[in-house]
This record gives C-alpha cells, sequence and structure tokens, in this order.
C-alpha cells in the first residue's frame, strides 16, 4: 500500500530540515526505546498532546447555515489552525533533539538546501519510491512470489461527494498534509505507465471512493472509518487474487520509470 507516506511523509521531513530519503521525522520516536532521557520524553509529549489537540479539533462541530454565529466558525477554523502549528513545532523540536545524539537513528539533512516549497524533494522521494517498489517486485520474483500494489486514496486527490458532516471531519483547509498530497500524487501517478513496462503491478485506488456517498474518512489527514477500510480491502484482495506473475524485468541498480541519464543526473 502506497502513497501517502511517500510523498506526504517525505515533504514533511524536509519541512523538518531533513533528506527525504530517510525514515518519516515522526520515526525519531523509535528512540525512546534506547534513550530514556527526560528531555526526549517531554518531546515526545509535546508530540502526542499536539495530535490529541489536533483530534479534538477536527471534532468540533458548528452548524451550517444562517443560525450559525460567525465567531463560532472563526473559532473553529481558529483551533484547526494552532492544533496545525501546534503539531508542526513539536515534531521540530523532537527531530532537533533525536538529530543531536549520536543514536541508531540518523536524521540526515535535505542534502540539496531546499526549502519545503520546492517541488524538488517530492521528485526525490518519488523516485525512490519508484525504484524501492521496482525492487520489491524482483526481490519477490527471485522466490517466485507474485505481487500487487496499490496506491491508496486520499481526500485532498479525490473527487468524492462528501456529505457536509463528511466535509467536516476530512477536509481541513488548514491541513499540514494536503498541498504535499496535491503534489505528490500527481508524480506518483505518472509513474505508473514506466514501472509497468517493467514488470511492476501498481493498480491506483486514487477514485475507490469517487461516487461513495457514505461517509469513509476518519480524520483529516488519511485514515479510514470502518466502511472505508472495508472498501479498501476489499479492492486490494482482488488485485491480490489477479497479482501479475513474474515476467521481464531490468537491472536493480537501473531506476524505474525514468531513463538512465535522468536517473544519473
Amino acid at each position: 500500500m502506497d502513497g501517502f507516506n511517500d510523498v506526504v511523509l517525505a515533504s514533511g521531513n524536509v519541512q523538518s530540515g531533513i533528506d527525504p530519503s530517510v525514515p518519516s521525522a515522526g520515526a525519531a520516536a523509535a528512540e525512546v526505546l534506547l534513550d530514556a532521557q527526560a528531555v526526549l520524553i517531554d518531546r515526545l509529549e509535546l508530540v502526542v498532546r499536539a495530535r490529541r489537540d489536533g483530534q479534538r479539533a477536527s471534532r468540533f462541530r458548528v452548524a451550517d447555515g444562517a443560525d450559525a454565529s460567525r465567531r463560532c466558525l472563526a473559532l473553529a477554523r481558529l483551533r484547526r489552525d494552532a492544533a496545525a502549528r501546534s503539531a508542526a513545532a513539536a515534531n521540530r523540536a523532537l527531530v532537533e533533539y533525536v538529530g543531536a545524539q549520536d543514536g541508531v537513528l540518523r536524521l540526515e539533512p535535505w542534502r540539496r538546501g531546499a526549502t519545503a516549497d520546492d517541488p524538488d524533494h517530492l521528485d526525490a522521494a518519488v523516485s525512490l519510491w519508484a525504484r524501492a517498489a521496482a525492487e520489491v517486485r524482483d526481490l519477490l520474483c527471485a522466490e517466485g512470489v507474485p505481487s500487487a500494489q496499490v496506491i491508496q486514496p486520499n481526500q485532498y486527490v479525490s473527487h468524492k461527494p462528501f456529505s457536509d458532516e463528511e466535509r467536516r471531519v476530512a477536509i481541513n483547509p488548514a491541513s499540514p498534509y494536503a498541498d504535499a498530497a496535491r503534489a505528490g500524487y500527481p508524480r506518483l501517478l505518472a509513474r505508473l505507465p514506466a514501472l509497468a513496462a517493467r514488470g511492476v503491478d501498481i493498480t491506483s485506488a486514487v477514485d475507490l471512493f469517487d461516487t461513495e456517498s457514505r461517509p469513509v474518512y476518519a480524520d483529516d489527514c488519511c485514515h479510514l472509518n470502518q466502511l472505508g477500510n472495508d472498501l479498501l480491502a476489499r479492492f486490494v484482495a482482488e488485485r491480490a487474487a489477479h497479482a501479475a506473475t513474474c515476467q521481464g524485468g531490468m537491472p536493480l541498480h537501473e531506476e524505474a520509470g525514468r531513463p538512465a541519464a535522468a536517473a544519473d543526473r
């Protein structure tokens, strides 16, 4: 299951000043298993608190229509914006601390010195994903195991008909994920023809909910409710049942989806 993590979390890495090729900045929390210093625990608590605040803000309901107070509507937006800023600040504090330690998790700086607004980091992240997809396919084929991969749906790149209720839950204008999803998903989908020619079986489920009027999203990030999970599970099971057999291929060192000259650059 690919998509959101490969482009959105990679973009989050760059916003935290680290390379999109390393694990998500949030994975820095793994250090707590090896390092129980109070400073680290304090920073982890900040991240947890910020995420809880974000969940509370996403549940803050204000009735639509003429009876809705403009002040209440503004308050709802302010709460969501503040929660997003708090989450970003808490994550940066955690990354800065772990990055300064000599632990097992190395957080490589964003080597090109680009900003999070520069699309270059998304191209790098998608190139890494395409190569990894091809290598996973080759590793499985070496054992005679067919495989299928799926690009997961996300509400910020969706044509789903949202009810007012689901929109309040699933769509956050201040979301720290929305811009990266909108910029990154087209880059992922653009690689599918070249990957298919390479023998990699990847199917897009981005449009899976385009005709589903019932609520399927559980929050304003990327997670699904039970119905959404059930529908996606059926889609994945169908793809797995018809997974491509192992045919064709190219050497692992050739980057999938890009000409060799472009990959070398």
